[in-house]
């Protein structure tokens, strides 16, 4: 202890103790006397030259002759090397503990900068310190910015958010990769931050982050008290400083990762774009079949999804029915070379239809040629089969028809060549000569009409209609030719003012009016009927006394060249594009057909126009 024996006799005990308990003190001693004895007790003694010791002792209390207690007799040795190294073990073991518990924060790449301020609430009590502040350079390592901190006020973090590295020596020297201590602000006034000092801060430390031997950041922790730094706490603050430059650098990665990620979704996106604007039924799978792409037009075929297709092979949502047909997709990946079939080819949809397809299929290879995948495409050749029905059905009905009107037609002319017919029998003859000659121009003219809307369609004129004027202009035509008795016109005068296009409305009244004539018994009236829809619509029904058309039929009599079974069993001359054209005219006007039966029979085609006011 550095005391002479002289010095040390007739010392008080209390003035060789240091830091210790006066508590506990009193309570040592109520023991001491209490059981005579205190066994390997810890304590701190205050040498000669003022240092302390760490000790642990051992007392008795020695009585005198009369059995009381006379005075104390105490050994003790110095542990203060070995409680340094215990200190120094907890320390270790704390630190360690920091450092777990640091590397747990910075784990989590997706709250970097949460868990950068987790870090540095973290560090500041672990080192003594009063705040702990994480900073990081810009490229040009000309401004530092402050991302994190603990235990700085609002204002401060705000006045230290962007620091000038030439105006801070201290994190000038960290941005070249060096640590620095601030123990004496007198000794080392060139560290000095005007701004932490004049808010009271005398010491601290910082260190560099570092990222493949580069300084990208600092972290700097501080304290209002003076203090003394060793090696230790700076190696164990770089320690921090370099697993906070790991985690930078794996959320960097992990950024660039979620880019690619995000820049392959959206070209995976501009590619199902591409393939949603095409007609076709195109697919995209890899190397075993499975479906990666499936664009609209696909699912519009085949009612899958491509929710429902992804990742499934082509097998298990096409299964093949016929072993002699395999699937084109596997013929392409495994011959590497394009496959294409335009016939005899078909798909089972969702559903269970089955659709006439034409298909073709290219392997998909990467850089060096190898086979990763496919890609494909398939047209439903349901319209084209359809087509060429139709064409069929028009040639025979062509056939058919100008059939019938020149059997009518060339009879006629052999009997006029007659001379001595009668003139009552030759009026019949000319009579049955113009019927077959206007049945030759009706087929003529709605073929014609039907051709020139496919190839040209008309422009939309829409316009100012007196109703008034454009009914009658058709009515007299109808007038003229079957009597106006036959007709019924059937409107509140004066009729209202319609927006609509001319050409149209008096095509779709013809064509209503004709069929209400032919499908009509002779003597039965034929109705035209206006009245109002609503305020803003006029409705316009044209209304006979046939058979009536069957609810089943009402859907496809708008289809061009089809015909009603009763037209057909009557043999009816038509050829089943009136009510087509109508159909479509209408349309074109923002309008709709609507057929229902009449009572007790027939049938009622109307149709409505906007009402002008």
């Amino acid at each position: 202890m550095g005391y002479a024996r002289e010095e040390l006799i007739g010392m008080p005990m209390l003035g060789l103790t240091r830091d210790f308990n006066r508590a506990a003190q009193r309570a040592a001693l109520e023991e001491l006397q209490e059981t005579g004895k205190l066994v390997n007790r810890f304590g701190k003694v205050r040498c000669k030259d003022g240092k302390s010791k760490s000790i642990y002792y051992s007392a008795r209390l020695v009585g005198n002759s009369n059995g009381d207690g006379a005075h104390y007799q105490a050994i003790f040795w110095d542990e203060t090397e070995q409680h340094q190294v215990l200190q120094m073990l907890a320390r270790r073991n704390q630190e360690l503990d920091a450092l777990n518990a640091i590397a747990q924060i910075l784990s989590k790449p997706l709250e970097i900068e949460t868990a950068l301020a987790q870090v540095c609430q973290t560090i500041a009590p672990l080192l003594g310190m009063e705040t702990a502040n994480f900073f990081t350079l810009d490229p040009k390592k000309t401004r530092a910015h402050l991302i994190a901190s603990h235990g700085m006020s609002q204002a401060l973090i705000t006045r230290l958010a962007v620091q000038e590295l030439a105006a801070n020596p201290t994190l000038g020297k960290i941005a070249l990769g060096k640590s620095v201590t601030l123990e004496d602000p007198a000794k080392t006034p060139h560290l000095v931050n005007p701004i932490l000092f004049a808010a009271g801060y005398r010491a601290g430390m910082g260190v560099p982050i570092k990222q493949r031997g580069h300084s990208v950041g600092a972290l700097i922790v501080g304290t209002r008290a003076e203090m003394g730094y060793t090696q230790t706490d700076i190696n164990f603050l770089e320690n921090i400083a370099n697993q906070i430059g790991v985690a930078l650098e794996n959320a960097e990665l992990y950024r660039q990762m979620q880019a690619r990620v995000e820049e392959i979704e959206k070209e995976k996106n501009t590619i199902q774009a591409i393939l949603d604007s095409n007609l076709s039924g195109l697919y995209v799978t890899d190397r075993a079949g499975r479906f990666i792409l499936f664009n609209r037009a696909a699912e519009e075929m085949t009612g899958w999804t491509f929710q429902a297709v992804q990742s499934r092979a082509w097998e298990e949502i096409f299964p093949v029915e016929d072993a002699a047909h395999s699937p084109l997709l596997r013929r392409a990946i495994e011959k590497g070379a394009t496959a294409r079939v335009f016939q005899d080819r078909a798909l089972r949809t969702r559903a269970g239809a089955r659709i006439p397809v034409a298909e073709a299929v290219a392997p998909l290879r990467d850089g060096r040629g190898n086979i990763y995948g496919a890609v494909g495409a398939f047209w439903d050749q349901s319209r084209e089969l359809k087509a060429e029905e139709t064409q069929e059905y028009i040639r025979q009905t062509m056939a058919h028809e100008l059939g019938s009107a020149l059997t009518k037609i060339l009879p006629t002319i052999e009997i006029l060549e007659n001379s001595t017919l009668a003139p009552e029998r030759r009026a019949e003859m000319w009579q049955s000569l113009k019927t077959g000659a206007r049945a030759l121009k009706e087929i003529s003219d709605q073929f014609l009409e039907k051709e020139r809307a496919r190839r040209a369609p008309r422009p939309l004129k829409m316009e100012r209609l007196a109703l008034d004027a454009l009914m009658r202009t058709v009515l007299n035509e109808f007038w003229t030719r079957a009597g106006a008795a036959r007709f019924v016109l059937r409107a509140r005068e004066p009729l209202p003012i319609v927006y609509a296009d001319r050409f149209r409305v008096e095509t779709i009244l013809r064509n209503l009016i004709e069929n209400a004539i032919k499908y009509s018994p002779p003597a039965r009236p034929i109705t035209v009927r206006v009245r109002a829809a609503s305020e803003a619509r006029v409705e316009i029904a044209v209304c006979d006394q046939g058979n009536g058309i069957p609810r089943a039929e009402r859907a496809a009599v708008i289809k061009p060249f089809y015909r009603g079974e009763f037209a057909r069993r009557r043999n009816t001359r038509g050829y089943g594009l009136g009510l087509a054209i109508v159909a479509q005219m209408i349309g074109e006007m923002g309008e709709r057909l609507k057929i229902a039966r009449a009572k007790p029979k027939g049938t009622i085609v109307q149709f409505t126009l906007r009402r002008l006011k």
